[in-house]
Parts: structure tokens; C-alpha cells; sequence
């Protein structure tokens, strides 16, 4: 769950875990607000998407993780405090996966069964922290730019600016 700027973050470790597990199904869980930044990803086979807020659509979706039966469940983000700490592995919980991976931030990915041990202030980009974790997996392959997978979506991006206050101009 994580703002565009994560998303673009991420991309480097979505290529190499799809480069090292092609034959894998990536899915990514987020907020509906990147639904747009998403949708022409090459690496992930479907997107997830909730509400920032509380909503009964959130339920029913978190419901149909638990369902999903996943092998296999990666947090890519730090997590910065024991509530988020709390709601995570609540999250991890839920979904249910046979193996889970995340960052241990000063002890708050305690739930985790394999897990990035790091320090908040983090020592390096998260983009960075991000490769290690997928790392942990066993995805190997080279430190690449960020990507937006825009190409095949370019109205849903503009509408994703313009809803977040970026003009024609800017």
C-alpha cells in the first residue's frame, strides 16, 4: 500500500522479481489512486486495489485475499511505526501466505518470517532496500532506472495528475 512516488520506487524490484520468476504471478496491493500508474505494468499480472479509507469494498477485498491462497506475500516498504506495524501484520495475517518477506524496521517486521534488517533513518534509498528484500527471494538482476508504465494508458495518467492538481503547464 503505497503513494505513486513508492510505486515508481518499486519498479526496479517488480522487473527483477518478474526477470527472476517469469513463470510466477506478481500481484500488487495498493490504494485505488495509483490504478493509473498500473495499469500497463509488464511485470505485475493484476493489480489490487482498496480505498485510503475505511470502506465495506475494502472488506470484501481483503476477504478475497485470504481466499487467494498465496505462496507467497512481500512487503517492499519500511514501516515506521508500531500501529503500522500492527496493521501490517494484521494485513499479513488476513492474506494468509505460505512464506512472507518485508523490511524489519527497528523490529517492527517482527512477523515477518524472512526479513530485511534495517534502522530508521534507513542508510540507503528505499528503491535501494527494495531489490535487497526481493534479494531475499532469490531475484537477482541489475539496479535499473524507475519506470512508469504510461505508454499504453496516457489518459489515465493525465486524469491521475489532474485529480492530483497538476496542470496542462506544470
Amino acid at each position: 500500500l503505497a503513494g505513486l512516488g513508492d510505486v515508481i520506487s518499486s519498479s526496479a524490484a517488480l522487473k527483477n522479481l518478474h526477470t527472476s520468476f517469469p513463470a510466477s504471478e506478481i500481484s500488487y496491493l495498493t490504494f485505488i489512486d495509483n490504478k493509473a500508474a498500473l495499469q500497463a505494468c509488464p511485470y505485475v499480472r493484476e493489480s489490487i486495489y482498496l480505498q485510503k479509507k475505511f470502506t465495506w469494498q475494502n472488506i470484501k477485498t481483503l476477504l478475497t485475499l485470504n481466499t487467494s491462497r498465496f505462496a507467497c506475500a512481500v512487503n517492499l516498504y519500511n514501516i515506521h511505526s508500531w500501529f503500522g506495524a500492527l496493521k501490517m501484520w494484521a494485513l499479513f495475517s488476513l492474506i494468509g501466505a505460505t512464506t512472507t518477506y518485508g523490511r524489519n524496521t527497528d523490529g517492527k517486521g517482527f512477523f515477518f518470517q524472512d526479513k530485511l534488517q534495517e534502522t530508521f533513518p534507513p542508510y540507503q534509498h528505499d528503491s535501494l532496500s527494495m531489490l535487497d528484500v526481493v534479494g531475499l527471494l532469490g531475484a537477482k538482476g541489475q539496479v535499473s532506472k524507475p519506470e512508469l508504465w504510461v505508454q499504453e494508458n496516457s489518459q489515465g495518467l493525465n486524469d491521475f495528475l489532474k485529480k492530483h492538481g497538476f496542470q496542462g503547464s506544470d
